[in-house]
Formats: C-alpha cells, sequence, structure tokens
C-alpha cells in the first residue's frame, strides 16, 4: 500500500478532518493533503512516526517502506535487528541498505545507532516546495525550521553550489520548456550563488506567486523571462524594483521518469 492511500484510510477510520490530523501531528492542513493527493511522496521519518503513533492502521515500519526507506521487513519478521538483517545482504546491497538505515537513524536523531557509511555523507538532504513561503529567505538562515515539516530530497553535495541555505523547488506549468525545465521536475535553487543578466532564478513580485524565469538586465529595467515563446517577458522598470525579490538561482535540475 502507498503512503497516500494509508494516510487516507487511517485517517477515514478514526473520523479525522486532515485538518485535525495535522493539527494532531504539527503539520499543516495543506501538507496532509499534498500526502494524500500524492504530491509528497517522501516525508522525513520523524513526520512519519507522528503519523504512525496517531494513525495506528499500520506499523512505523510500513510507512518507512511506502516511503523507500526500507526494503520490506523479512528480517524483522525473524525477530533480526537493522544491523543484522544487512550483515546477511551481499555486499553491494549490504552496502545500499547500511547507507539508507544510516541516514534515516541520522534524521530521527540516532547518530549512534549505527556506524557511518563511506559516501553517505556525500548527500544533503534539502527541503522541497511546491509553494515558497512569502517570507522565505527573509535573513535567517533557520527561516525553514519555521514552516511545517516540509519534503525534503537528498541532493549530492556537489549539485548545491556549497550553499548552506540551497533548497529545491518543484516546477509547475511550462513556462520555462524551452530551457529544458519541465514541469514536475526539481530545480535546485542556491539563494547564495551570485546571478548575473542571463541566469536562470526563482524570483517574486510582491503580491505575486514565485516564478521561474531567465533575467536579463538592460539599462535601468529587469526583464523576466520566459522560455517559451507563448508566454510575454515581463519588465520591472527603475522604480518597481524593489517590488522583485530573487530567491537565488537555479544551480541544477532534477528529473523523474517514474
Amino acid at each position: 500500500m502507498d503512503l497516500k492511500s494509508i494516510v487516507r484510510r487511517g485517517r477515514l477510520e478514526l473520523g479525522l478532518s486532515a485538518r485535525a490530523l495535522a493539527q494532531t501531528i504539527g503539520v499543516s492542513h495543506s501538507y496532509i493533503s499534498q500526502i494524500e493527493r500524492g504530491v509528497i511522496k517522501r516525508p522525513s521519518p520523524m513526520v512519519l512516526k507522528r503519523l504512525a503513533e496517531t494513525l495506528k492502521v499500520v506499523p512505523y515500519w510500513e510507512f518507512l517502506r511506502a516511503c523507500g526507506y526500507t526494503y520490506g521487513t523479512e528480517g524483522e519478521e525473524r525477530g533480526e535487528s537493522a544491523i543484522e538483517s544487512v550483515e546477511r545482504l551481499g555486499d553491494k546491497r549490504r552496502h545500499t541498505l547500511a547507507k539508507r538505515l544510516w541516514e534515516v537513524a541520522a534524521e530521527l536523531g540516532h547518530t549512534d545507532a549505527m556506524p557511518p557509511v563511506a559516501g553517505a555523507s556525500a548527500y544533503r538532504r534539502v527541503p522541497v516546495f511546491t509553494t515558497i513561503p512569502a517570507s522565505f529567505g527573509a535573513g535567517s538562515q533557520a527561516v525553514v525550521l519555521e514552516y511545517d515539516e516540509v519534503e525534503t530530497t537528498r541532493i549530492h553535495e556537489s549539485k548545491l553550489n556549497g550553499d548552506k541555505e540551497a533548497f529545491a523547488l518543484r516546477v509547475k506549468g511550462d513556462s520555462m520548456v524551452e530551457a529544458g525545465i519541465l514541469e514536475g521536475d526539481l530545480v535546485v535553487v542556491s539563494p547564495n550563488t551570485p546571478h548575473r543578466s542571463g541566469d536562470i532564478c526563482v524570483v517574486r513580485i510582491s503580491g505575486g506567486e514565485h516564478s521561474i524565469k531567465r533575467i536579463v538586465l538592460q539599462d535601468d529595467m529587469v526583464i523576466l523571462q520566459p522560455c517559451n515563446s507563448n508566454y510575454e517577458p515581463v519588465v520591472i522598470e527603475e522604480g518597481s524594483k524593489d517590488d522583485l525579490h530573487i530567491y537565488g538561482k537555479v544551480v541544477h535540475v532534477e528529473r523523474s521518469f517514474l
């Protein structure tokens, strides 16, 4: 059973609204809705633990398995510990599973649960937004912590430009298709990488939603250029530049073919 089915089934069996479940586990109503719609497929292990404890529809490991954190329960059914299960596997699968178990343990704060696995530190978890909160990037490195338990994804350090404040954004719409950025892709955004004319950035104009555009600097104007000939550019005049907020430069694009 997939995550969205588990959550919806458990919620309905308890007679809870999505809003009531969200309040119980400490996330937003929209976060639960996105799980049940399949938009968020991999919440953090801590959120899954709260869901398991609240819904009691399936065990915690079933939530983990539904999100791809574990490989099943064969060892658990035999009473094996996570380490014993890993030791039974061949070298390649043992390394892969050990790495995954280490990452889950680290997210739950149990970094002493098992030894670090080679290569695990090469990846970092970054928040994934579908809509950027209006105050995001207001100057605090810990600003992400002010929001709900957001979806996260593992990105290799080499794709993050060394930016500790990098985040990912799920693309909506087709305004950047001619730049090879399609709906559903994840773009990695670096707030601390300098942007120049011609770079693709994530921007917001006061009162509007965020968007991904190519920034063109021309005389006293900033032109937000979509990469789709069906859309017109947006021109920001000198007197309106204060209304433009640039969240950061797009430094990497990831696409899922599933």
